[in-house]
């Protein structure tokens, strides 16, 4: 997670800090809270540290400058997560599905205001799908469209919650019948065929 990952040769440079810079410096997506460096000690054994790092941007740039380098060390940067925290998803028969930032008191109302925001002939079954920590396995949540676009029903929403909007036709397929039809003149059954 720097602007050019690479082997480098040590020129001088001692402190993590510098490697970095010579590395042209870390992306914006790079997470600072913790760098892994495996490190060979000479002609016995592989060993991995960590340098564990706090949100105090002086404190990160004085343990950079401390943590010394040495050589055949590999540095690796993680990414931050990949996914937004504070985040909710709608998705489904609705206009304009997506990742909408999350606040507290947040309801399904405040993402579907009406009933123009929902495609035509939406469904009466929408789906909250929720994450719940520790283990984030999903729970379902049914809930009834037309009752939230009226304002009847109120459901706080929670960072990660999915709401599933369905078309009619998803629930209530539609059905086509084929029958026999009876000639007229003849007032008998007309064969298949």
């Amino acid at each position: 997670m720097v602007h050019r990952p690479a082997i480098y040769e040590l020129n001088g440079e001692q402190g993590l800090d510098q490697v970095i810079d010579l590395a042209g410096g870390v992306l914006s997506a790079a997470s600072l809270k913790q760098i892994d460096v495996e490190r060979v000690e000479a002609h016995e054994r592989r060993t991995m540290l960590t340098l564990e790092l706090t949100d105090n941007p002086q404190d990160v740039k004085q343990n950079l400058a401390a943590f010394r380098v040495q050589d055949k060390d590999d540095i690796v940067l993680a990414q931050i997560l990949p996914y937004n925290e504070q985040a909710v998803y709608l998705d489904g028969h609705v206009f304009r599905p997506g990742k909408y930032p999350y606040r507290d008191g947040m309801t399904i109302a405040d993402l579907l205001h009406s009933y123009q925001d929902v495609m035509p002939e939406p469904a009466d079954h929408a789906e909250l799908i929720r994450l719940d920590p520790p283990d984030y396995r999903p729970e379902t949540i049914n809930f009834d469209v037309s009752s939230v676009l009226v304002g009847g029903e109120t459901i706080l929403l929670k960072p990660f919650d999915l709401i599933r909007i369905f078309g009619r036709y998803e629930i209530d397929k539609p059905e086509v019948r084929f029958r026999e039809k009876c000639c007229a003149r003849a007032r008998t059954r007309c064969r298949r065929g």
